[in-house]
């Protein structure tokens, strides 16, 4: 089946101008990123994928789900960086709600913000004692903050 690229091109389009349409004085502080961030570890940290996926920008996961097919607990994974080489979660061919059950702890060690773009890096400990980095990345719209990643 041959995939039209077309709709995703659009949304990205409207994603990137939404999130550029702020001045740099109209964005939210570090400390209401940081109030977003405590949220984030809660919702990790007590296994709430569904209250996680609702800070998740509309349009990327609708790209990512729906039109690459990628299941909801790989994207959570893929959201803090837990699906690359050296820095995986999964223990199977693919990332499922086991795999992100075995987070024990999440700790926040750098905040930025870039732009218009807000970026967090730390760690998980997992059970077994283990560590994995964690990077993440969010966009602000209307004092809202949205989880956000790359597509493909």
């Amino acid at each position: 089946m041959k995939k039209n690229f077309a709709l995703p091109l659009v949304l990205l389009i409207i994603l990137f101008c939404q999130s550029t349409l702020l001045s740099q004085n109209d964005l939210p502080s570090k400390k209401a990123f940081k109030s977003f961030l405590k949220e984030v570890k809660r919702d990790v940290e007590s296994f709430n994928w569904e209250r996680l996926i609702a800070k998740c920008d509309a349009v990327h996961y609708h790209i990512q789900i729906d039109l690459n097919g990628i299941v909801q607990a790989q994207y959570i994974a893929e959201i803090f960086g837990l699906h690359s080489v050296g820095n995986n979660i999964k223990t199977g061919v693919i990332v499922t709600y086991e795999d992100l059950k075995r987070i024990k702890k999440l700790k926040w060690k750098k905040i930025s913000i870039e732009d218009t773009l807000y970026k967090a890096s730390g760690f998980v400990k997992l059970r077994d004692g283990s560590k994995l980095m964690i990077s993440i990345m969010a966009t602000c719209n209307n004092g809202e903050f949205a989880l956000t990643g790359a597509i493909g």
